[in-house]
């Protein structure tokens, strides 16, 4: 605990550190997220600086590990979660637990990402994929993704109890964890998500209910069984070049469900609702301007 380590706080080293802080303050942190820090840790951190003490680390030596991610083609993305991690990391130790006197992580350090632009669809192409895929073993995945916004994690783990036909709406309560490879139930009814179902997807998925006990895969590969991304991914470009339009990838379908609701003049509150999101921030790049709309 912390008071284990506060009389020998200024001879601590970052390795020992981390230990203490990843018991500490990780509790709200998703497992998977959980293990992608310790991977990052273990590639990036320790190998420079895990064995300095807490209290030598410099914004110098920040530097340093950033500028080594850097020289070896680490993406911009990339560098930017280990300064997220770094920064959060030693700014508990400041200001929490008062083991050192400042942060070294300076704002000068974090990485320029530059947000690519996504490809979508517009409502006239998304009607086209509709019908091209409704009467495909992949339908389901596409009209849910288009209707309801669902992340490829979140279809994967749909089951038929999730969708509540009474009251119009999908909760998400269980994802596909790709790190882990294994189903995730969300525990708390807090975490859970909540999506809509319009009356065309809902009487499209009602004809497809018939004979499905609750805890059956909504959406599935081509044998029946859980659909993983690959075959998600690979059926999809089939469908976008069946239907005769661009070539979208999974998480695209989610940029271009926001057209759907934009189209019939949703707001931005209302698609940071629909893309259950907590920043009207992180909203915005799921907004596309297009030429009919400047």
């Amino acid at each position: 605990d912390k008071g284990a380590l506060v009389p020998v706080q200024k001879n601590i080293t970052v390795s020992q550190y981390w230990k203490f802080w990843s018991i500490e303050c990780r509790s709200r942190v998703s497992e998977g997220w959980r293990s992608s820090q310790d991977q990052i840790l273990r590639d990036y951190i320790l190998p420079v600086i895990g064995n300095r003490k807490l209290v030598d680390i410099r914004s110098q030596d920040i530097g340093a590990i950033l500028k080594r991610m850097q020289d070896k083609g680490r993406s911009p993305q990339t560098v930017l979660h280990v300064y997220n991690i770094l920064h959060k990391m030693f700014g508990d130790a400041a200001e929490e637990f008062e083991f050192i006197g400042k942060n070294p992580v300076k704002r000068k350090h974090r990485p320029r990402v530059l947000i690519k632009e996504r490809n979508f669809l517009s409502t006239a192409e998304a009607n086209l994929l509709l019908e091209a895929s409704k009467d495909h073993w992949l339908g389901p995945a596409i009209w849910i993704a288009l209707y309801s916004a669902l992340r490829s994690s979140e279809l994967q783990g749909l089951d038929w109890k999730s969708v509540d036909f009474e009251r119009d709406r999908i909760i998400i309560c269980r994802i596909y964890n790709k790190k882990l490879r294994r189903l995730q139930d969300r525990p708390k009814q807090g975490d859970w998500g909540v999506a809509p179902v319009p009356p065309r997807l809902k009487a499209y998925l009602q004809g497809l209910r018939k004979d499905q006990a609750d805890n059956d895969f909504v959406c599935r590969n081509a044998l029946g069984d859980m659909l993983n991304y690959e075959s998600l991914n690979s059926g999809l470009k089939e469908l976008c070049r069946k239907a005769g339009i661009k070539v979208v990838t999974p998480h695209e379908l989610r940029h271009s469900s926001t057209e759907l609701y934009i189209d019939k003049g949703a707001s931005a509150e209302d698609v940071r609702r629909l893309l259950n999101q907590k920043s009207l921030s992180a909203t915005a790049r799921y907004i596309h301007r297009t030429d009919e709309r400047l």
